[in-house]
């Protein structure tokens, strides 16, 4: 039964990002109870230096903040349909040149060493795979940091948070930050130095936001654990 449900839930979220791009907005509100962009824009005061990768961009909104910046933002994602509605999106801004890439984030269409950051908000499990995270490595300057918005705790006692408690857990859309999944974060982010876990409180949910800095010096070898996390509420 949990094998059939996955399915059809791996099975909607691909629609949603390809043929239903046009409803994603609607259903990104609808599971966050109108707080979808607000939660996005969290990771914007993480973000260091001026050009800035984002990696699945879905239909742009965060392009179109981080253009309104002083950031010079390029966005990237394998959605043609994504790709179009961003487009669309952030033209009407009207202030520079769009830079949307269609594109697999486990092969980065850009040279070495050319972002100062590298952000991704609720990505999914590919952001993790060894291939993704050495690429990310790759494109990012000495110093550079990722930023990654994981996902998101219900935590109240209100019956809408209970809805979406259990609605997250079914959707795996539910981020513990457990000892064993700083554990599994430890192995994973082992390219990258200065590991900071930033837990955002908003009302009766909690965010939590990954922030890693591109190692500075002599690169550690694999054999080196990163058992210490910084912590720090907001």
């Amino acid at each position: 039964m949990i094998f059939v449900i996955n399915r059809l839930l791996g099975c909607f979220f691909d629609m949603l990002y390809h043929q239903l791009a046009a409803a994603y907005d609607l259903v990104a509100w609808l599971v966050s109870f109108g707080r979808w962009y607000r939660w996005v824009e969290k990771v914007i005061p993480l973000i260091s230096g001026r050009d800035v990768l984002e990696i699945g961009i879905g239909t742009g909104y965060l392009q179109s903040r981080l253009m309104a910046g002083q950031f010079r933002p390029v966005g990237l994602d394998e959605s043609q349909q994504m790709c179009r509605i961003s487009n669309r999106r952030i033209c009407k801004i009207g202030t520079e040149a769009c830079r949307i890439v269609r594109g697999d984030m486990k092969q980065l269409p850009f040279s070495n060493n050319t972002m100062d950051s590298v952000v991704l908000t609720f990505p999914t499990e590919v952001v993790f795979f060894e291939q993704t995270l050495n690429e990310i490595n790759r494109v990012l300057r000495t110093g550079g940091r990722v930023v990654i918005l994981l996902g998101v705790q219900w935590v109240g006692g209100s019956i809408p948070s209970k809805f979406y408690q259990i609605l997250y857990q079914i959707t795996g859309q539910s981020f513990d930050c457990s000892g064993h999944s700083l554990d599994v974060l430890n192995d994973q982010f082992s390219l990258f130095d200065t590991h900071e876990m930033i837990k955002i409180h908003d009302h009766d949910a909690v965010l939590w936001i990954l922030v890693a800095q591109k190692l500075t010096g002599q690169q550690r070898g694999n054999e080196v654990k990163f058992n210490t996390w910084k912590f720090r509420q907001q």
